[in-house]
């Protein structure tokens, strides 16, 4: 990670504490096994790790079982997802955010109204815009790919071996939820 990207995620860490969207760091995961009541996830916003990501979306939902799916994603990859999927879409245009990133109040307010209690954020790497996202649904449960642990947007990670492909960590994810 370069210098320029540790102070991106430093100074997007810092403005979200300071707005005032605090991260619950308790949550409980019973021995049956994770059973979210309404499960939400990111689809990342770049094609290259959509592409990956579609494939383990189905998988996802139907490890986890949730009463009810919301399925967040780019507004031009939309087309992509099976009409059949079952699941709720929510769309976002990356190119309404702010000068650091995050997206613009509308957004906002359609993750809020989502009222998820697990959020599982498929983007491989840190985007300002997707873990707002994430974390603007005020899930008790955040999940992330991020190789950087931060508790400004998230609260449980996902780690893997260095040398893992795209789809291997997602392999993981599957095996861990």
């Amino acid at each position: 990670m370069t210098l320029k990207e540790r102070l991106r995620r430093r100074l997007c860490g810092l403005w979200w504490r300071v707005r005032g969207e605090p991260l619950s760091s308790k949550f409980t995961i019973p021995a049956s096994g994770l059973k979210p009541e309404h499960l939400a996830v990111v689809l990342p916003p770049e094609f290259h790790d959509f592409d990956v990501a579609q494939h383990v979306l189905e998988p996802l939902m139907e490890h986890l079982n949730p009463y009810q799916t919301t399925v967040l994603v780019r507004e031009n990859f939309r087309t992509w997802l099976s009409p059949d999927l079952g699941a709720r879409i929510v769309t976002f245009d990356v190119a309404q955010k702010q000068w650091l990133g995050f997206p613009k109040e509308p957004v906002y307010r359609k993750a809020r109204n989502i009222e998820a209690d697990v959020v599982v954020d498929l983007t491989p790497a840190f985007d300002p815009f997707t873990a707002a996202l994430a974390a603007a649904t005020r899930a008790p449960l955040r999940i992330s790919l991020d190789t950087e642990q931060s508790n400004d947007f998230y609260n449980f990670f996902i780690t893997h071996d260095e040398g893992k492909s795209l789809a291997e960590r997602y392999e993981i994810l599957l095996r861990y939820v």
